[in-house]
């Protein structure tokens, strides 16, 4: 067992996860101002 490729991959698929958690936080921010910006008047 290679432990340092699985480590490798691990550390690959957190980082990736957390691009996705970023992307999508950033995306739910812009819906809600775009929300919010459509019905203040």
């Amino acid at each position: 067992m290679n432990y340092k490729k699985l480590d490798l991959q691990a550390h690959f698929f957190v980082r990736f996860i957390c691009f996705q958690l970023i992307l999508y936080f950033i995306n739910a921010t812009m819906l809600f101002d775009d929300f919010v910006y459509k019905n203040s008047d």
